[in-house]
């Protein structure tokens, strides 16, 4: 198998850092006298050679197709699938568009303003703290061409209350700051998938930002089955009782992606 399929055949641990680079079946849960420092100072050689290798790496755009044989008769909740954090701060996220509730600058003006310090002006702030905020240097098409297949994305909802639920008027959002809007990402997933019949893509959605009331979380679930829908292009959206139970395989064959 392929360097991602290996990856996507440790079991998934609650540990976001690994001790080792799971070569035996899966992650330590904590150090013990089998997992001592040294493991885990080769786990992060391993890391960081990887990190800094990636951008001449091969792409993995179809890396599930190639390693089937090897992830075929999973089923998701025994993969670990290869992801970003933020995967909406890429190089678009921006100020032109703010989310008022967290606004970073007005938060350091009532900070300043108690200290007696020095106003600071929206541009120089934005110019020296928005940078901080960028978590991914691909957005996220380029970052799916490159082998990932979860994403995740905290939402901001622009929609006025009552009114009539857009996609485009949904935002990644990061302290404030907004990527591209949910229709233009959701369009860069169903177009990979629809030209790479043989992957599958998980969303993780969370933060909900604004109106997201009861009406606005059911609206978005209906706009996300709707976008997907194969009428629309979109393969088929997984169900619940498909993650523990059914392999990958068919759900590819399911077209169920």
């Amino acid at each position: 198998p392929g360097p991602l399929a290996r990856l996507a055949q440790c079991p998934p641990s609650p540990l976001p850092l690994p001790h080792q680079l799971c070569p035996h079946g899966t992650f330590p849960l904590r150090p013990s006298a089998q997992h001592t420092p040294p493991h885990m100072a080769r786990g992060w050689g391993a890391l960081l050679v990887c990190a800094l290798l990636w951008p001449w790496a091969a792409p993995q755009r179809t890396w599930m197709r190639d390693d089937s044989a090897a992830i075929g008769g999973l089923t998701l909740l025994q993969l670990t699938l290869p992801g970003s954090h933020n995967s909406g701060n890429g190089p678009s996220l921006g100020a032109d568009q703010i989310w008022p509730d967290k606004d970073v600058w007005a938060e350091f003006q009532r900070h300043a303003a108690r200290r007696g310090r020095a106003w600071v002006q929206r541009s120089a702030f934005d110019a020296a703290f928005l940078p901080w905020n960028v978590n991914q240097d691909a957005e996220l098409a380029q970052q799916l061409e490159a082998g990932l297949r979860f994403f995740h994305l905290k939402l901001c909802n622009f929609n006025a209350r009552g009114a009539a639920f857009l996609l485009q008027r949904v935002h990644h959002c990061h302290r404030g700051y907004t990527g591209p809007a949910l229709l233009h990402l959701l369009s860069d997933v169903r177009q990979f998938l629809k030209t790479h019949p043989s992957e599958l893509v998980v969303l993780g959605l969370n933060n909900f930002e604004g109106s997201f009331d009861t009406e606005a979380h059911k609206a978005l679930a209906r706009a996300l089955v709707n976008f997907f829908a194969p009428p629309q292009g979109g393969p088929a959206l997984i169900t619940p009782q498909d993650l523990g139970t059914t392999p990958v395989r068919e759900l590819l064959k399911a077209d169920r992606r």
